[in-house]
């Protein structure tokens, strides 16, 4: 029934959801609503049926919510308040034991070297391990060929839907393996907020509480070779010389 109705873009339509959702929780039925990119489709109608759902007490309806950016303020205060539960890539990335039961139940044995150094190549990014573990099946596909694949999921699947400001964010980063938010900010001329903005929202950068430093996940090291290639000299030695200020 919400098939039919689509995406709610009229009062009427906004007021038909919230009947549904009524029903079902009347009928004390248990139900799992998953919105993808949540992101992108938050707007009045949107809250009005959430704010419903949530004030008539529809304990039987649960909400997973899918974004690839956490930009918006009225989640974050939701995750604050614990009136959300948020589930980072940190939870869904892989340990180094994970790696080494995933590759078991895949029947591929490795030992735990070969573990430690997957997990450090990708930080335990499924994805890419998955890649990996389909290298080491197939006997014959090299690690180019990882690298290969990795960078055409992240070109088509990432980098395009980066906006240019994100992408030359990156690109002015890229020289530094670790670094401070003021390192940050003095490489990328850009306030505070700003940089706090794209660094907690873009895929390939991490957060070290030890460190205190931000880095990048060792796949974008690879990926970003490609994009400095496209540069000109001028751009790249403007990169270069902003980094060696910023670290002065």
């Amino acid at each position: 029934m919400f098939k039919n109705i689509g995406f709610p873009d009229s009062e009427e339509d906004v007021n038909t959801i919230i009947n549904y959702l009524s029903m079902i929780n009347q009928e004390k039925n248990s139900v799992l609503v998953i919105i993808d990119n949540f992101d992108e489709m938050l707007d009045d109608n949107i809250s009005r049926i959430l704010a419903a759902s949530y004030s008539s007490c529809a304990i039987g309806i649960k909400y997973l919510f899918l974004v690839r950016k956490l930009t918006n303020q009225n989640i974050i205060d939701m995750i604050a308040k614990g009136n959300a539960l948020s589930i980072t890539k940190k939870e869904l990335a892989f340990s180094q034991k994970d790696i080494e039961d995933y590759f078991r139940l895949n029947e591929i044995v490795i030992d735990k070297e070969t573990s430690n150094n997957i997990f450090n190549k990708t930080l335990g990014w499924p994805y890419i391990v998955y890649l990996y573990k389909e290298a080491y099946k197939n006997k014959s596909a090299s690690i180019d060929e990882v690298m290969d694949k990795a960078n055409f999921f992240i070109e088509n699947n990432i980098w395009l839907n980066l906006n240019k400001g994100e992408r030359d964010f990156l690109a002015d980063m890229s020289v530094f393996d670790n670094f401070t938010l003021s390192q940050c900010i003095r490489q990328t001329s850009l306030d505070e907020n700003k940089c706090l903005e794209y660094l907690n929202s873009i895929t390939f950068i991490d957060y070290d509480v030890h460190s205190r430093k931000y880095r990048f996940n060792p796949i974008f090291d690879n990926f970003i070779l490609r994009i400095l290639e496209e540069k000109t000299v001028d751009e790249i030695r403007r990169i270069t010389l902003r980094a060696a200020d910023a670290n002065l």
